[in-house]
């Protein structure tokens, strides 16, 4: 999926110590085109020890060729407490000071709804505000700065990720038109996985921008032994590569493990046939090993013979 970053700000509400509101905005984010807010790499975030939070907004998605885009609308949310700063830990998103939910596939619009149950007025000295933002999945929670700092958290840059396709149809209904943008030779379409539309991606082992004529051009993998291992002799194909040991040497795999020579073996001509001197070590070491084996067995079995008869 194609994605893009953009900042964007944060619902807040904020409390002095009477209880009296300060400042309160409930923000509305609406999307045109080919973007959606990316479902997969965004959080919807709730700060705050005093916090109810909504995110209400409407969804587009489509689930087959044979049927229209459907629109459909949601509300999802989360409450965050802490009625002690002691339990607001640096990084833990965990319903203390601060909470997260998903979205669903397909957003387009969304507004924010932010309350407070008693307008911070159990935990005034050390967070005054709540805050509601989606936000990029990577987000960190700072802890009780995070909390008391309104400054810091209004003016603070908040990434969040948009997805984006090409038009309302699928590959398959695209393909079919003069205007289907994957026109690389090397490439493939993708049905968008957020929201209708397609995207063009260069085939594998290729590279490059699919949505141009000859865009697409093979990877020399041979050059980049890295992400293409090679312990050997290395060939790039269209697409592709291959890698085989030289002559004389050999490797469960070449591609990982090094090509080596085989182990040395002598021979011994016996007659006409071949036959190593490994293996004649190994008898040398056998039969006095059975003969030494089958004696102590015969000697065991006569000393029962003899008990028998003399008991």
């Amino acid at each position: 999926m194609g994605e893009i970053v953009v900042n964007q700000y944060a619902a807040i509400d904020c409390y002095d110590k009477e209880g009296n509101s300060l400042v309160r905005t409930q923000p509305t984010f609406r999307l045109g085109g080919p973007y959606t807010f990316s479902d997969t790499q965004n959080k919807f975030t709730v700060l705050g020890c005093d916090t109810l939070a909504y995110i209400n907004g409407s969804t587009e998605n489509k689930f087959s060729p044979q049927i229209p885009s459907i629109v459909a609308g949601f509300t999802t949310g989360c409450a965050s407490y802490c009625y002690r700063s002691m339990f607001v830990t640096n990084g833990s998103c965990n319903g203390f000071g601060c909470c997260q939910t998903s979205i669903p596939k397909g957003l387009k619009n969304f507004s924010v709804n932010i309350y407070s149950y008693h307008n911070h007025s159990y935990v005034i000295n050390f967070n005054p505000c709540s805050y509601a933002f989606l936000t990029d999945q990577k987000f960190t929670f700072r802890g009780l700065s995070d909390l008391g700092d309104y400054y810091r958290v209004n003016n603070r840059s908040i990434p969040l990720v948009l997805d984006w396709a090409i038009g309302n149809q699928t590959c398959e209904e695209a393909n079919k038109t003069s205007d289907y943008a994957c026109v690389s030779q090397n490439s493939t379409c993708y049905n968008s996985t957020n929201g209708p539309g397609y995207r063009c991606n260069c085939s594998a082992g290729y590279e490059g921008n699919p949505y141009l004529h000859g865009g697409c051009q093979d990877i020399d993998e041979c050059k980049d032994k890295a992400a293409y291992p090679c312990k050997g002799l290395c060939t790039n194909t269209q697409g592709n590569y291959s890698c085989e040991c030289p002559k004389g040497k050999h490797s469960v795999d070449p591609k990982l493990y090094k090509c080596e020579k085989p182990f040395p073996v002598s021979h011994v001509t016996l007659g006409k046939s071949p036959f190593p001197y490994q293996i004649l070590d190994l008898l040398h070491v056998i039969f006095p090993l059975l003969i030494s084996i089958i004696h102590h067995c015969e000697k065991k079995k006569n000393t029962i013979v003899e008990h028998r008869h003399f008991s």
